[in-house]
């Protein structure tokens, strides 16, 4: 039976705070100057915000251009010759300048969309009780015109809470069952083939995947900040499951895992951290993620932790991840932006110690507050948003 997606009892009570997490504000703004030709040369990372699509190429955000509606905040990206966008009503994947003139544009159809510079993931709008959504995977071409090239499609029962594309252009995608019974990580390898690395029962969270180097990341987003236990689960790209990781040296007064996660350091420069399927992360060695952390206190910090071993963990057989570092008040994870270094250019290409630019917003402690955050490493710098 095909219908119009609805969510479970659980589901449904944590609906507004999801909401908040995966759907972007559509407030009216005004356009403002194109940005210079070398921010597009650099495939800086843009985002969306209040109806408008900005650059984070500085850690002062820059406004662009006013967008429809119907673009949501995963359905934008940095790309190599301009900048792309999904309009869910148009059902087009179209690619602008920073002025929002189009230089180019296909039809696509689908509900929602997921881009990164190089990839598009779409999903269909009706959910079927016995099979799901439809999924579909697409190439993006580098060059003009726009061209798509489909290459993979797939039935899922699968409410999408994030996704992740690791090095090798595998896909992780992570979510709920529409019954509320399960939470599942799927995998789906550049040929089509599916995986499933990670199942759980039904726990009431929002499940984030990171891609960082050759590991991955899960772990489990509250709806609140009532206290949990801090599981997170961890694999390397070539394995069959990801496994229950302890994390050794986490601050006192820790709560549970509240917003998005992303890898550090990364050349990642895609709109909600999507790393490009097939990127190479110039730190790939490192392993290393940074989680948000909500403290009883109500604040949200920023942990980075990377895979250890020591004795106790190695004699028992399982894996354990430690603290490298602890940011304090970070404004909450609302979405990941991407990297830049020092100079405001891709890792990749500039000089200087990385950042990573987020979106900084806790719809719980301060609903109508949003910035530009820049984390180092160590500390985080903010910029307010309108």
């Amino acid at each position: 039976m095909m219908r119009v997606p609805s969510r479970g009892p659980a589901q449904k009570a944590a609906a507004v705070l999801a909401a908040f997490f995966l759907c972007t504000v559509t407030l009216c703004a005004d356009s403002a100057p194109a940005a210079d030709a070398e921010t597009l040369k650099t495939r800086a990372p843009v985002f969306l915000h209040g109806g408008a699509v900005w650059s984070a190429a500085s850690s002062v955000p820059k406004k662009l251009f006013t967008t429809s509606q119907a673009v949501r905040s995963r359905g934008v990206s940095a790309h190599p010759s301009g900048i792309l966008l999904f309009d869910s009503a148009a059902r087009r994947l179209a690619l602008k300048d920073t002025s929002g003139a189009e230089l180019s544009s296909v039809a696509l159809d689908g509900a929602y969309a997921w881009l990164t510079e190089n990839r598009v993931l779409v999903r269909s709008d009706l959910y079927d009780e016995k099979s799901g959504f439809e999924f579909a995977l697409y190439g993006v071409s580098e060059t003009l015109p726009l061209k798509l090239k489909k290459m993979w499609t797939a039935r899922l029962d699968c409410f999408v809470s994030d996704l992740a594309f690791s090095q090798d252009g595998a896909l992780y995608l992570a979510g709920g069952n529409g019954a509320d019974s399960a939470h599942c990580v799927y995998k789906i390898d550049a040929t089509g083939i599916i995986t499933t690395p990670l199942r759980l029962p039904w726990q009431g969270f929002f499940l984030r995947v990171i891609a960082s180097g050759n590991t991955i990341f899960v772990f489990g987003s509250g709806a609140d900040k009532s206290a949990r236990p801090l599981k997170i689960w961890t694999g390397k790209t070539d394995s069959r499951v990801l496994t229950e990781t302890n994390v050794e040296g986490l601050p006192e007064k820790s709560s549970t895992w509240f917003g998005y996660g992303f890898p550090f350091p990364s050349v990642y420069r895609s709109s909600g951290s999507i790393p490009p399927a097939g990127a190479v992360d110039s730190a790939k060695t490192s392993d290393s993620a940074v989680l948000p952390l909500a403290r009883v206190d109500g604040s949200v910090s920023l942990v980075r932790i990377s895979l250890t071993e020591n004795g106790r963990a190695k004699a028992a057989g399982a894996p354990a991840a430690g603290v490298v570092a602890v940011a304090e008040q970070s404004g909450g994870c609302f979405l990941p932006v991407g990297t830049a270094g020092a100079s405001g250019v891709p890792v990749a290409a500039g000089k200087g110690a990385p950042s990573f630019r987020y979106i900084a917003h806790d719809p719980l402690a301060d609903p109508g507050s949003f910035s530009l955050a820049t984390y180092d490493g160590k500390r985080i710098n903010f910029s307010p948003l309108p």
